[in-house]
């Protein structure tokens, strides 16, 4: 049995807010991601998933307790290690798609590629973005600019861009909240084949449950606590 590719143990998060008071939004969460695996979490509006996932994203470091990413405790490394991690081995798919607006659909997806250090001028990275476009049916989008594209279409190419380094672990933040069932239906498919495929880790925050349903496992958030649905 393998080590999972992600371990939080007793991780708790808080913000302040506007008026001073403490809200925890995470609390003394353990989990276990493991390789080649789909993880759901579900939950209401201001439950924690977003803060959780922004954890094991590597994108909030403000948090107490572990988190081991591939073995490795995270708050032993500097920023430029985790920035490295993240960039190299981490597709993130945020709920607001965060493209780039002045940049076109190839270059938004060749974004991933440069900061993870790939080539544009190398075999991978002169193709690679076309073949991930093509992977969500948008190569023929790949000169058009974001504002030209609707809001489905703009979600399919920050999946794109998430694939372009075919991440170990895929983090989707409501991926298919935009898009048609029949979309929705084709972009499962295209996560899920990722992990029988190629052992990608997918883990997703969603409010449908037919799309958590296909999930390997769903965890449940409430008042930042997490448990098996």
């Amino acid at each position: 049995m393998t080590d999972p590719i992600v371990r939080l143990e007793g991780v708790s998060a808080e913000i302040k807010l506007g008026n001073g008071e403490i809200l925890q939004t995470v609390k003394n969460v353990n989990l276990s991601l493991d390789k080649g695996q789909s993880y759901a979490i579900v939950g209401k509006s201001g439950s924690g998933k977003t803060s959780l996932i922004s954890i094991i994203g590597l994108l909030n470091q403000h948090y107490t307790g572990t988190l081991l990413f591939n073995g490795v405790d995270i708050a032993g490394l500097n920023d430029r290690k985790r920035s490295k991690i993240r960039a190299q081995n981490i597709g993130f798919v945020f709920q607001n798609y965060s493209l780039v607006q002045h940049l076109t659909v190839k270059e938004n997806v060749n974004l991933a590629l440069q900061y993870s250090g790939i080539s544009l001028r190398s075999p991978i990275g002169k193709h690679r973005a076309l073949e991930v476009l093509d992977m969500v049916g948008l190569a023929d989008r790949s000169k058009e600019f974001p504002n030209k594209l609707s809001g489905g279409e703009q979600q399919r190419v920050a999946i794109a861009r998430a694939l372009a380094i075919n991440p170990e672990i895929l983090i989707c933040d409501e991926p298919t909240g935009a898009l048609d069932t029949e979309t929705s239906s084709q972009l499962m498919e295209l996560l899920l084949g990722l992990v029988s495929q190629n052992g990608t880790t997918l883990t997703l925050v969603t409010h449908d449950q037919d799309v958590a349903n296909l999930c390997d496992t769903i965890f449940t958030m409430k008042n930042g606590e997490i448990s098996h649905a």
